[in-house]
C-alpha cells in the first residue's frame, strides 16, 4: 500500500485512509473537496483520475484539472 495522505487529485485532498475496502480489497481514502464536502473515495479512482471532485464541479474535465494544477503550482491566479 502506498500512503497517499496529503496528496491532491483534481479537487480532492486526501485526509486519511479508512478501514473500508471494496469487494476486491481496494482501500477507500477519506477526502475533502475544494468546496468543503468530504467523502470516502477508492484509491484506484483517485490515482486513475476517475474521481476528480465531489460532483459539484460539473464542468471539470481531466484537461481542466491538469491546467488548473499547473497554474496553481506556478502561483498564477485565474
Amino acid at each position: 500500500m502506498i500512503d497517499i495522505t496529503g496528496k491532491i487529485f483534481g479537487k480532492w485532498t486526501v485526509l486519511y485512509k479508512t478501514n473500508k475496502r471494496n469487494t476486491g480489497g481496494v482501500i477507500y481514502w477519506h477526502c475533502r473537496c475544494e468546496c468543503g464536502n468530504e467523502k470516502d473515495v477508492l484509491g484506484t479512482s483517485l490515482r486513475a483520475g476517475r474521481s476528480l471532485s465531489c460532483g459539484l464541479h460539473s464542468n471539470i474535465s481531466k484537461g481542466n484539472v491538469k491546467i488548473a494544477d499547473i497554474l496553481d503550482q506556478a502561483n498564477i491566479f485565474y
